[in-house]
């Protein structure tokens, strides 16, 4: 599968970039990749979209983007590909 991953520095900024973020982008909770571990081990999984749709979503939501990361995620490869994503 490929998808966008949302990584959060702590649990109080997860739970409220999913409150921010639930009314514009489509997303499921996972629990963070064991490879990420720089995590409160709450995540975001973006299906569908764009990076540039999902960056411009965080930035017009107030989130701090310095409490989170974003990666590019593909696990139809062994080991995972992760690439993290500039703000």
């Amino acid at each position: 599968m490929v998808y966008h991953l949302l990584a959060f520095d702590n649990t109080h900024t997860a739970i409220a970039a999913q409150n921010r973020l639930k009314a514009v982008l489509d997303f499921q909770i996972m629990p963070t990749l064991r490879e990420l571990t720089e995590s409160c081990g709450i995540s975001l999984r973006f299906l569908n979209g764009s990076s540039e749709a999902i960056k411009k979503a965080i930035a017009s939501s107030d989130m701090d983007k310095t409490m989170a990361n974003l990666y590019y995620i593909d696990d139809y490869v062994s080991p995972i590909h992760i690439l993290p994503l500039d703000w």
